[in-house]
């Protein structure tokens, strides 16, 4: 037991709880998975302790040095921590039960392309994994450990792997129907998103006018994200849906928003690929999911606007590749006039 400032009042030390409630006279038990401030959990021997989820020891099973938050930590349950301590993503081919809710976890999605691994699909039995249609294996007719990685199918491996894989009629009915429906759902989700998202410039009342006509009238450039993303929230709680509405001050700009958003890890978190193009992929898929997808910049001139904007679902059958100017990162919505990369107007 350890004393504390009141003269003669005590309280167990870390990793132990009084037998019975507040009684010094019937002393203290060990607990077995207590959580201790620094983040390590008693273990079932006595004075015995382990790291927290996502963290690691400093000095290996070193309790006075304490530990260390350890970002790419994967947990039994199928997350994997971030750069930002106490933040976690789900692990590839997994999505989260709640957007964003670790307490809810995560489940694994049948069909869902691989975030790391170019042209792999994840399976319908939960953690295995196969080509695209039109490519095989390069380790041979199932990967090895750790490599995923894949080649377009010749004509022969492509009819070959026809013959072998065929599922019977009935495993097949199966499957085609848990992917129907996965597609319905992530469908319904896109649809839905994009009606919320079209009703928000109307309820902005933005005018519809190309910005050169309205230049004429003295009419500049909208630049409105920070009222986009506000009236989102409202569209969303119209429609029932988890939104954010009254949860930022009306002081607020874009660069407010956003870092009230960073610091919020309970009800958002960070996507944060091994790559920029990879962060920009995730983003665009998620939301062709019909999940929210927030994205912000932060000028480093603190006298410089930030800007935020929600990234758009697009068709499953969008080519990119069509366009005049095709990018390279997700598509956006936010309220505001842009430049034609191609006029300049």
């Amino acid at each position: 037991m350890v004393t504390q400032e009141q003269e003669g009042t005590w309280k167990p030390e870390p990793g132990y709880i009084w037998v019975e409630n507040g009684n010094v006279s019937r002393g203290v038990k060990w607990q077995s998975g207590w959580h201790s401030v620094d983040h390590m959990v008693t273990e079932e021997q006595e004075r015995t302790w382990k790291p927290e989820p996502g963290y690691i020891w400093v000095e290996n099973g070193n309790v006075s040095r304490g530990v260390k938050w350890q970002p790419g930590w994967h947990s039994v349950d199928h997350m994997v921590t971030q750069e930002q301590e106490r933040t976690w993503k789900p692990e590839d081919g997994y999505i989260w039960v709640e957007n964003g809710n670790v307490s809810r976890g995560v489940k694994w999605q049948p069909g869902r392309l691989s975030v790391g691994n170019p042209h792999v699909i994840a399976s319908d039995q939960e953690g295995y994994w196969h080509p695209e249609p039109g490519y095989v294996w390069v380790a041979g007719n199932s990967p090895h450990p750790g490599d995923f990685r894949v080649q377009k199918a010749t004509e022969a491996e492509t009819a070959s792997l026809a013959e072998l894989i065929e599922p019977p009629k009935e495993a097949k009915e199966d499957a085609a129907t848990t992917v129907q429906k996965i597609q319905r759902d992530d469908a319904e989700r896109r649809a839905e998103l994009v009606a919320i998202l079209d009703r928000v410039p109307v309820d902005m009342k933005l005018s519809k006018e190309r910005v050169a006509e309205r230049a004429k009238e003295g009419d500049l450039y909208h630049l409105k994200c920070q009222e986009f993303f506000r009236t989102l929230g409202i569209e969303l709680r119209r429609a029932g849906k988890r939104s954010w509405d009254k949860d930022f001050d009306e002081s607020l700009q874009a660069r407010g928003i956003i870092l009230q958003i960073q610091g919020d890890t309970k009800n958002w978190w960070p996507i944060q690929g091994s790559s920029e193009e990879e962060d920009w992929q995730q983003a665009q898929d998620e939301a062709n999911m019909g999940f929210i997808v927030v994205g912000g910049y932060i000028p480093n001139d603190p006298k410089e606007n930030g800007h935020i904007a929600i990234v758009t679902p697009v068709p499953p059958d969008f080519d990119r590749s069509k366009l005049e100017n095709p990018g390279q990162g997700p598509f956006v919505r936010d309220g505001n006039d842009h430049r034609s990369k191609a006029t300049g107007k």
